[in-house]
């Protein structure tokens, strides 16, 4: 019966590329969590798997989200800068150390060292250096050995609309008792 009705699914181009993938998930789930009983040893089989994955490549490629633009990376530093509310300072900041880095949201979170490379002297015109972040247990982690090494997130100091946000976003940090360095507290 399953397999009639994948198969059915497959022949009405109205039907959801995911509504194959989705019955078989649900099927599964009420079998293992909910204790149905039948015959759901076929669910398994290479037939109907093959027809719920036929019916999923209907759906073409996903759409990402456009890249933030180069005008909207220079409004992001701005208000790093710019902005009088120290919390924003550190969100804004955060999300250009990620972007600069090419991390995730999710490597942020899983930071577990700071290492500060670069002069932070006052009376320097430009700040110039790295800053790494020591991730953990990030996503591409699968075996037991990658989740214990360090993915290592390096982000250049460097500013596209020419503002010193890197150095307002660490006096920021400073204020609210966060470090700039070293072991990450749980923030």
């Amino acid at each position: 019966m399953v397999f009639t009705y994948l198969q059915q699914l497959n022949g009405d181009p109205a039907t959801a590329p995911s509504a194959g993938r989705s019955l078989l998930e649900a099927v599964r789930f009420a079998s293992g969590v909910l204790g149905l009983k039948g015959d759901i040893g076929e669910l398994g089989t290479t037939r109907i798997d093959g027809l719920a994955v036929e019916l999923t490549k209907r759906a073409g490629p996903i759409q990402q989200a456009a890249p933030l633009s180069v005008q909207q990376v220079m409004l992001l530093e701005r208000l790093v800068a710019e902005s009088e509310d120290l919390q924003d300072r550190v969100i804004f900041g955060g999300m250009l150390v990620l972007l600069y880095s090419c991390g995730r949201f999710s490597d942020g979170q899983r930071a577990i060292n700071m290492i500060l490379d670069c002069d932070l002297d006052i009376d320097a015109i430009e700040c110039q250096g790295y800053l790494e972040l020591q991730v953990l247990g990030h996503k591409g982690a699968r075996s037991d050995i990658l989740k214990r090494t360090f993915l290592p997130l390096v982000a250049p100091i460097f500013s596209l609309a020419s503002v010193d946000w890197f150095r307002a976003w660490v006096h920021a940090r400073e204020a609210l008792g966060l470090t700039i360095g070293g072991k990450r507290s749980e923030e």
